[in-house]
């Protein structure tokens, strides 16, 4: 997914994310506008909320948006990525948890199961992509829906996960 610039021209390298909120009061409020904007007002607890791009007028150095001894305003655009947006929002409610996820359903099945894709598989967070693919299929083998001791859903999700993790 790209996200547009402000001359509407595709900003590369800028992927929407996902970021629950684990505990804490029902319904959280984001009050900032302008730089301080994250994009979302609301942060309700153990929802997937998409993180994009964030693109805000920024002032210029002086606190103005003119040039010194110019009637012509210069509009500077500033822009916050998905992962400073999460970092403001850690900084501001440092008492609640927030996860940021990749895809919104590795964050429906964290919200589901309490697990990431590297706790689904049981390894350990940046294990080699040979050790992902043994913890597959072990796993794969003994919760198959053809066997007997299988669960279509944990197979399901072992199967994204594993998906997610090799890309």
């Amino acid at each position: 997914m790209n996200f547009l610039n402000e001359e509407d021209k595709p900003v590369e390298g800028f992927q929407a994310k996902w970021l629950v909120r684990l505990d804490g009061p029902e319904e959280l409020l984001w009050p900032s506008v302008g730089p301080n904007s994250i994009g979302v007002t609301s942060l309700p607890v153990n929802t997937p909320i998409k993180i994009s791009t964030v693109v805000f007028r920024a002032p210029s150095a002086d606190g103005s948006n003119k040039m010194s001894g110019s009637k012509n305003p210069v509009v500077k655009m500033g822009r916050k990525t998905p992962d400073q947006v999460f970092l403001n929002v850690k900084r501001e409610f440092a008492n609640f948890t927030f996860r940021l996820f990749e895809t919104r359903e590795e964050c429906l099945t964290f919200i589901a199961t309490g697990l990431d894709d590297w706790g689904t598989l049981n390894v350990e967070p940046g294990s080699s992509a040979e050790v992902v693919k043994q913890a597959y299929y072990d796993l794969s083998r003994i919760h198959h829906p053809d066997k007997k001791t299988g669960n279509e859903n944990t197979f399901k999700n072992l199967t994204a996960a594993y998906k997610r993790l090799c890309q």
